[in-house]
């Protein structure tokens, strides 16, 4: 019997994904490659798009740009975690 069978047959649920984990994770592995003049830069960038009235941590609907990061849009929730990300490299370094 295989691996998936038995646990099935347990009643084992996988377990609901954790999107900010995910955010945390990737943003940690991408700013980390990032001296710490960029790092500030990001920061302030993202400090004015979070800050906005229009601003909402969403998890997926991927409607926001911080300038200086990349062309893509990203996610509140992925913005949230990357300031989180942030704070603690800038903690870290201190």
């Amino acid at each position: 019997m295989s691996w998936l069978r038995r646990t099935r047959g347990r009643g084992n649920a996988p377990a609901e994904p954790d999107p900010e984990f995910a955010y945390r994770v990737a943003w940690t592995k991408e700013a980390r490659t990032w001296d710490a003049v960029r790092r500030t830069a990001i920061a302030k960038s993202l400090g004015q798009v979070l800050r906005s009235e229009e601003f909402l941590p969403n998890v997926y609907d991927r409607r926001y740009r911080i300038p200086g990061l990349d062309d893509l849009e990203h996610s509140g929730a992925s913005l949230v975690a990357l300031r989180e990300v942030l704070e603690a490299l800038e903690d870290q370094a201190q």
